[in-house]
Protein backbone atom coordinates (compact mmCIF):
# COMPACT_ATOMS: atom_id res chain seq x y z
CA UNK A 1 0.00 0.00 0.00
CA UNK A 2 3.12 2.03 -0.08
CA UNK A 3 2.18 3.52 -3.57
CA UNK A 4 -1.52 3.21 -3.17
CA UNK A 5 -2.73 6.68 -2.93
CA UNK A 6 -6.65 7.59 -2.77
CA UNK A 7 -8.67 10.16 -2.87
CA UNK A 8 -8.78 10.84 1.11
CA UNK A 9 -5.01 11.59 1.31
CA UNK A 10 -4.15 15.00 1.37
CA UNK A 11 -0.67 16.00 -0.89
CA UNK A 12 2.28 16.45 1.38
CA UNK A 13 3.32 20.06 1.46
CA UNK A 14 6.41 21.19 -0.60
CA UNK A 15 9.23 23.26 1.02
CA UNK A 16 8.50 26.24 -1.78
CA UNK A 17 5.09 26.29 -0.43
CA UNK A 18 5.82 26.28 3.30
CA UNK A 19 8.26 29.26 2.85
CA UNK A 20 6.31 31.27 0.86
CA UNK A 21 3.18 30.91 3.46
CA UNK A 22 5.53 31.68 6.15
CA UNK A 23 7.00 35.09 4.17
CA UNK A 24 3.43 36.04 3.67
CA UNK A 25 2.67 35.37 7.45
CA UNK A 26 5.63 37.31 8.66
CA UNK A 27 5.11 40.42 6.07
CA UNK A 28 2.06 40.29 7.12
CA UNK A 29 2.55 40.84 10.70
CA UNK A 30 4.68 43.63 9.68
CA UNK A 31 1.80 45.46 7.77
CA UNK A 32 -0.16 44.68 11.08
CA UNK A 33 2.16 46.32 13.40
CA UNK A 34 2.66 49.18 11.28
CA UNK A 35 -0.82 49.89 11.30
CA UNK A 36 -0.86 49.48 15.25
CA UNK A 37 1.99 52.12 15.41
CA UNK A 38 -0.15 54.23 12.94
CA UNK A 39 -3.26 54.39 15.23
CA UNK A 40 -1.24 54.71 18.01
CA UNK A 41 0.29 58.05 16.38
CA UNK A 42 -2.76 59.26 15.72
CA UNK A 43 -4.32 58.89 18.81
CA UNK A 44 -1.30 61.09 20.76
CA UNK A 45 -1.06 63.83 17.61
CA UNK A 46 -1.76 66.56 19.69
CA UNK A 47 1.43 65.53 22.56
CA UNK A 48 3.58 65.71 19.39
CA UNK A 49 2.49 68.28 17.78
CA UNK A 50 3.17 70.27 21.07
CA UNK A 51 6.87 68.54 20.77
CA UNK A 52 7.42 69.09 17.22
CA UNK A 53 6.36 72.67 17.47
CA UNK A 54 8.41 73.11 20.85
CA UNK A 55 11.87 71.34 19.21
CA UNK A 56 11.54 73.15 15.92
CA UNK A 57 12.21 76.58 17.66
CA UNK A 58 14.70 75.80 20.07
CA UNK A 59 18.68 74.92 19.48
CA UNK A 60 18.78 72.44 22.24
CA UNK A 61 15.34 70.39 22.21
CA UNK A 62 16.83 67.72 24.54
CA UNK A 63 17.01 70.18 27.39
CA UNK A 64 14.35 72.45 26.39
CA UNK A 65 11.54 70.31 25.51
CA UNK A 66 11.80 67.67 28.50
CA UNK A 67 8.62 68.16 29.70
CA UNK A 68 6.70 67.55 26.07
CA UNK A 69 8.79 64.87 24.96
CA UNK A 70 7.94 63.13 28.50
CA UNK A 71 4.05 63.89 27.87
CA UNK A 72 4.28 62.25 24.72
CA UNK A 73 6.58 59.58 26.21
CA UNK A 74 3.65 58.91 29.15
CA UNK A 75 0.71 58.65 25.96
CA UNK A 76 2.95 56.35 23.61
CA UNK A 77 3.57 54.10 26.70
CA UNK A 78 -0.27 54.23 27.30
CA UNK A 79 -1.63 53.40 24.10
CA UNK A 80 0.94 50.76 23.36
CA UNK A 81 0.28 48.84 26.29
CA UNK A 82 -3.28 48.59 25.24
CA UNK A 83 -2.68 48.39 21.70
CA UNK A 84 -0.02 46.37 21.23
CA UNK A 85 -0.99 43.29 22.98
CA UNK A 86 -0.44 39.90 21.85
CA UNK A 87 -3.71 39.40 21.48
CA UNK A 88 -4.72 42.13 19.76
CA UNK A 89 -1.95 41.39 16.70
CA UNK A 90 -3.09 37.74 16.66
CA UNK A 91 -6.92 39.28 16.13
CA UNK A 92 -5.74 41.48 13.65
CA UNK A 93 -3.77 38.91 11.45
CA UNK A 94 -6.43 36.29 12.40
CA UNK A 95 -8.99 38.80 10.60
CA UNK A 96 -6.54 39.11 7.45
CA UNK A 97 -6.59 35.48 7.40
CA UNK A 98 -10.45 35.20 7.17
CA UNK A 99 -10.90 38.08 4.68
CA UNK A 100 -8.57 35.99 2.13
CA UNK A 101 -5.46 38.11 2.85
CA UNK A 102 -3.48 35.34 3.61
CA UNK A 103 -4.11 32.11 1.69
CA UNK A 104 -3.31 29.25 3.96
CA UNK A 105 -2.32 25.93 2.19
CA UNK A 106 -4.86 22.85 2.70
CA UNK A 107 -2.41 20.04 3.03
CA UNK A 108 -0.97 17.88 5.93
CA UNK A 109 1.64 18.96 7.61
CA UNK A 110 4.49 16.14 7.86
Amino acid sequence: MSGDTTNSQKPRITLTQFKNYETNVIRKKKLVKKQLYKDIRDRCRSELDEYVICSSATMFPNFKCIEQYRILEKCIKMYHNQIMSPETENKMLNDKIIKGDIKIPKCKWY
